[in-house]
C-alpha cells in the first residue's frame, strides 16, 4: 500500500493493521516523514496472509509530484489525502509528465494531478482511494479530465464525506484499468454528508456493468437510508454524466433522493401512503386518559440516587472504552436507545460487559432530548444483547419499583433539567432525578400512562418521517411524469 502524501502515517497505520505486507509512504515535510516512519516501525505486528506479521516499511521525504520517490514502482493499492488548494504543485515544471494519461491538470486543479499520480502507481486492477475537495467534482477547468477518467473506466465512485467529520470533502474511488478491461457503464454516487451508515452496503451492492440502475434498500425499506440517518446512493449511467459540465457532485444528482425518498416514486408512493395512514390511524388510541383529582395531591418525593443507596435500584454501565464496531455480540448503543430500535452495534465479550435483561431501564448519559426506555423481551430475545457505552442501565426490584414508572420520571427529569449536571450541559446525572414514593399498584398506573405517551411520541415521529417522505415522493413523481393526478 502506497500513500504519496502520508503526513505522519495515519492511513498507512490503518493499512498495516488491516494486513498490508508492504507499506510505502512519501511526504514533502521531512519531520512528518520521520514521524511516519517511526510510527510504522513501532506499530504492533499486523495479521497478513502469510502470518509473518510485521510489514516492510519504506518512507521517503520529498515532494511526490516533483521528486517521486517510487518512480516505476507499482502498488496493490494507493490511498491519499493530498493537500487541497495548492496552486504551486508544479504545473510549469511538469507539463509533459507521462503521468498525465487523462490530461494535463489545470494550474488551479492540483488535486487532479494527485489523482493521476496515484493511478500511475497502481498495478493494473489495483484500487485507488483519494480524498478530494468537494468542488473538484464540478469545477469547469477539470471537466475534461473527469470525463476522460469516466471514459477510461478509472473512476468508480464519488462519496461525499460527513460534514461532522470534515467539511467539503469527497472520496474518489478509482481502479487502474487493465489492458483487456472493458470500461464500466455506471458510476456510484453516495451522499454520506449525514453519516457513513449505508456506504459499505452501497459499495458492496454496486454493479458497474449493470444494464439498469439497482435500488439500494435500507433497513427501513424506504430507500437508501433512513431519513437523515446516513448515506443515500445512486448508480448512474456514465453516458448521462458526460455532458458539458461532467459534474460528479453527489449532492447534485442525489438531491431528489435525500430525506428517505426512494428511487422509484411510482412504486413507493402507495407503500408509503399505506404506512402513513396506518400510523395516523393508530394515533387516536394511544393518548392515556388523565383525570383531574378533586384536590391536588402532593406526592412524597425521593431521588433515584437515594433509591440506589437503599438497594431498590442498581446502576450498570458498560466499560468506558468498549468498541461497538466489530465482534460477535449485538450491542445496544446510545443511538439505538434514542431511536428506540434494535441493537446495531457489535462487540466482543470482555470483562465488565453488561448483558441486558427485560425490564432494564436505559437512558443515554448525554442528550438534549430526554429519553428513557424500558427493555422489552423482543429487544433481547435470543440475541444476548449487551449494553453499549454512554448509557445508564437501571435495574429495579420488581416488587418495589415498576420499570415504566421509573422510565417516565427519568424522562420528566431530563425535560425539566432536574437531572442535568448544569443548566448549560447536555450531560445527565440520572441519579438526581426526583421520583415519587408510591405503592406498586399506583406506580403501575403511572407506568401504563407513561408507556402510552412514549408510544404516542414514537408513532408521531414515525408519521412525520413518513409524511416528509410521501410529500417528497409525490413532488418527484409529479415533476418527472411517473405519477399524474
Amino acid at each position: 500500500v502506497l500513500d504519496p502524501a502520508c503526513g505522519t502515517g495515519t492511513l498507512l497505520l490503518a493499512a498495516g493493521a488491516a494486513g498490508a505486507t508492504h507499506l510505502a509512504g512519501q511526504d514533502a515535510d521531512p519531520a512528518a516523514a520521520r514521524i511516519a516512519a517511526t510510527r510504522l516501525l513501532l506499530a504492533p505486528a499486523g495479521a497478513d496472509a502469510s502470518g509473518a506479521g510485521r510489514p516492510q516499511v519504506r518512507v521517503v521525504a520529498a515532494d511526490s509530484l516533483r521528486a517521486d520517490g517510487f518512480g516505476g514502482e507499482l502498488a496493490g493499492a494507493v490511498v491519499c489525502w493530498p493537500p487541497f488548494g495548492e496552486r504551486s504543485w508544479g504545473y510549469d515544471e511538469l507539463t509533459g509528465d507521462p503521468r498525465w494519461q487523462h490530461g494535463l491538470p489545470p494550474r488551479g486543479e492540483g488535486e487532479l494531478a494527485w489523482v493521476q499520480h496515484c493511478l500511475a502507481h497502481a498495478r493494473p486492477g489495483g484500487g485507488v482511494v483519494v480524498a478530494m475537495p468537494a468542488a473538484a467534482a464540478g469545477r469547469r477547468p477539470g471537466r475534461r479530465i473527469r470525463g476522460n477518467l469516466l471514459r477510461a473506466g478509472a473512476l468508480r465512485a464519488v462519496i461525499s464525506l460527513p460534514t461532522a467529520l470534515v467539511a467539503g470533502a469527497d472520496l474518489w474511488v478509482l481502479r487502474r484499468p487493465g489492458p483487456d478491461d472493458r470500461p464500466p457503464s455506471r458510476l456510484l454516487l453516495v451522499d454520506a454528508s449525514a453519516g457513513l451508515v449505508g456506504v459499505r452496503a452501497a459499495w458492496s451492492a454496486f454493479r458497474p456493468d449493470a444494464d439498469s440502475e439497482p435500488r439500494f434498500e435500507s433497513e427501513s425499506g424506504l430507500g437508501s437510508a433512513s431519513p437523515g440517518s446516513g448515506a443515500v446512493s445512486r448508480s448512474m449511467r456514465i453516458i448521462d454524466l458526460l455532458d458539458d459540465e461532467v459534474d460528479l457532485s453527489p449532492g447534485r444528482h442525489l438531491a431528489g433522493f435525500r430525506r428517505g425518498a426512494a428511487g422509484e416514486p411510482a412504486t413507493d408512493y402507495p407503500t408509503v401512503l399505506a404506512a402513513l395512514v396506518g400510523a395516523c390511524g393508530a394515533l387516536a388510541g394511544l393518548p392515556p386518559t388523565l383525570n383531574a383529582p378533586p384536590v391536588r395531591r402532593d406526592l412524597p418525593m425521593s431521588t433515584v440516587g437515594e433509591l440506589v443507596r437503599a438497594g431498590v435500584i442498581t446502576v450498570e454501565q458498560a466499560p468506558l472504552r468498549m468498541s461497538t464496531d466489530a465482534g460477535d455480540l449485538p450491542v445496544l448503543t446510545a443511538r439505538d436507545v434514542r431511536a428506540g430500535r434494535a441493537p446495531t452495534g457489535r462487540a466482543r465479550a470482555e470483562p465488565g460487559a453488561v448483558i441486558l435483561a427485560p425490564g432494564d431501564v436505559l437512558t443515554p448519559v448525554v442528550g438534549r432530548e430526554p429519553v428513557a426506555r424500558v427493555v422489552g423481551p423482543e429487544a433481547v430475545s435470543g440475541s444476548g444483547a449487551i449494553l453499549g457505552p454512554q448509557v445508564f442501565c437501571f435495574r429495579v426490584d420488581p416488587d418495589r419499583i415498576d420499570p415504566a414508572f421509573l422510565a417516565g420520571f427519568l424522562r420528566i427529569a431530563g425535560s425539566t433539567g432536574a437531572a442535568r449536571v448544569s443548566a448549560t450541559s447536555a450531560r445527565l446525572d440520572a441519579r438526581r432525578s426526583p421520583i415519587p414514593l408510591l405503592p406498586l399498584d399506583e406506580q403501575r398506573a403511572y407506568g401504563e400512562a407513561f408507556t402510552r405517551l412514549a408510544a404516542l411520541h414514537d408513532t408521531l415521529r414515525e408519521a412525520t418521517a413518513l409524511a416528509d417522505t410521501l410529500i417528497h415522493l409525490a413532488h418527484t413523481a409529479l415533476s418527472t411524469g411517473t405519477l399524474t393526478p
